[in-house]
């Protein structure tokens, strides 16, 4: 419902012409509703990730687009398409966004940045892990190796032993 929200008032304050009483009173409307969820937000510890302008981190932001620039660094987001939200550290929603990337054939010692904008968007496959999930982790890995199969077994069974544990209705 935010998304909406916030679509609305993107779509409604981009239409560049002068607004008609009725419609003012509505977009005003909106952008009240949005203040009160945001607020309700606010309350509740959840606050939107900053994007446009910052450097892409995969742990904050899912790359799903990217544009090529020589005018701006590489691995910068330039453009916002969902808002991502946050609880204190632990992120709710990635926010989906447009990242800078260098144009094919940039000259640069070492990788260039495409690459490394290219790694930092595959990372962003990885989801963050906080010390609680990591230790969390190692706790399930303890009890997995105790159940781990031993790969050196050999099963000797015989097809017809197989056959004779058929019920002879299947034979």
């Amino acid at each position: 419902a935010i998304d909406n929200l916030n679509r609305a008032l993107e779509h409604s304050g981009s239409t560049g012409k002068k607004m008609s009483g009725e419609f003012k009173q509505f977009f005003e409307g909106i952008e009240l509703v949005n203040q009160q969820v945001n607020d309700i937000f606010a309350g509740m510890g959840i606050k939107p990730i900053p994007a446009v302008g910052e450097v892409f981190d995969p742990h904050l932001h899912e790359a799903v687009a990217t544009e090529e620039s020589d005018e701006f660094p590489a691995n910068v987001i330039c453009e916002e398409l969902l808002r991502g939200y946050r609880i204190g550290d632990r992120v709710i929603r990635h926010s989906m966004v447009k990242v800078y990337v260098a144009p094919p054939g940039h000259n640069g010692t070492g990788p260039s940045e495409k690459d490394e904008t290219a790694r930092s968007i595959n990372d962003a496959d990885t989801p963050a892990v906080s010390d609680e999930a990591e230790i969390g982790d190692e706790a399930a890995a303890a009890d997995n190796s105790a159940m781990q199969v031993d790969e050196s077994a050999t099963f000797t069974t015989t097809d017809e032993e197989i056959a004779e544990s058929i019920p002879d209705d299947e034979n």
